[in-house]
């Protein structure tokens, strides 16, 4: 985030520099604001510059709360609050893949065995637990590892198993289709 600091001269008499900003969301995190060097008559104003790194935090709180206090020779301190909603884009993408199977072993009664990968491609943490829906396998023959307690990060995976045993229908079209869905909140 890009912020300027503009300060005001409010009084009566000619401000000069140096004018400094307080903003620990940026100066304690190793970065500046700068400002101009030039006086600010009365009624007059200066725009000071700071640049803040968004955190994964910030978007999982859905937004950046900042604080800055500007401080100019003899004059009183002076400070604002300013709050910037995140712009929040949960999302899920999933990859069901099956265990590797020979056509000889594709038999009425045979266990196919499938990955259930959820990949959190969104921008925030997702702290609801994954669920995987299976139209041909049931939920209790799907077994997942346990949910992050933390949630799971942008960019992170999840793995469920699942299993399915081939019928008769499967023998004769000699293949399984089908499609999952997963949630989360």
């Amino acid at each position: 985030l890009d912020y300027e600091f503009e300060i005001t001269n409010l009084g009566n008499v000619t401000l000069s520099a140096p004018y400094v900003v307080d903003d620990p969301l940026i100066t304690d995190a190793g970065g500046t604001v700068t400002c101009p060097t030039n006086d600010i008559l009365p009624g007059a104003s200066v725009i000071c510059n700071g640049s803040y790194a968004v955190t994964q935090d910030d978007l999982d709180a859905g937004q950046v709360d900042n604080t800055a206090t500007a401080t100019v020779g003899a004059a009183a301190p002076v400070t604002d609050d300013e709050t910037v909603p995140a712009q929040q884009n949960p999302a899920l993408s999933l990859v069901k893949t099956p265990d590797s199977m020979d056509a000889a072993d594709f038999i009425v009664g045979a266990v196919a065995t499938y990955t259930f990968t959820a990949t959190n491609t969104g921008n925030v943490t997702i702290t609801d637990p994954i669920v995987v829906n299976d139209p041909l396998i049931p939920a209790a023959d799907i077994t997942c590892a346990p949910f992050p307690p933390a949630g799971l990060a942008p960019q992170a995976t999840y793995e469920c198993q699942g299993t399915y045993t081939i019928n008769s229908d499967d023998v004769e079209i000699a293949s399984v289709t089908n499609n999952a869905t997963v949630s989360a909140g």
